[in-house]
């Protein structure tokens, strides 16, 4: 038998997980990420989305310091 790697796409991933907590956190925030037209949100910028993309990717991994209320 040989050795082979296995490459998991798909939607298990940490990083679509993350894309998806952003989808999230742009609706609860009211950012709109896809540009509907009629939409009545803000459209985020591209500083916000890398940020909150950045915390959800941490967040996926279980690297995220949670802030006490």
């Amino acid at each position: 038998m040989s050795d082979t790697t296995h490459l998991h796409v798909g939607e298990n991933t940490q990083e679509h997980i993350a894309f998806k907590l952003l989808e999230v956190v742009a609706s609860v925030e009211q950012k709109n990420l896809f540009h509907y037209e009629g939409a009545p949100e803000k459209t985020p910028t591209r500083e916000w989305v890398l940020n909150t993309f950045a915390e959800c990717l941490q967040a996926a991994r279980s690297h995220r310091k949670w802030k006490k209320d």
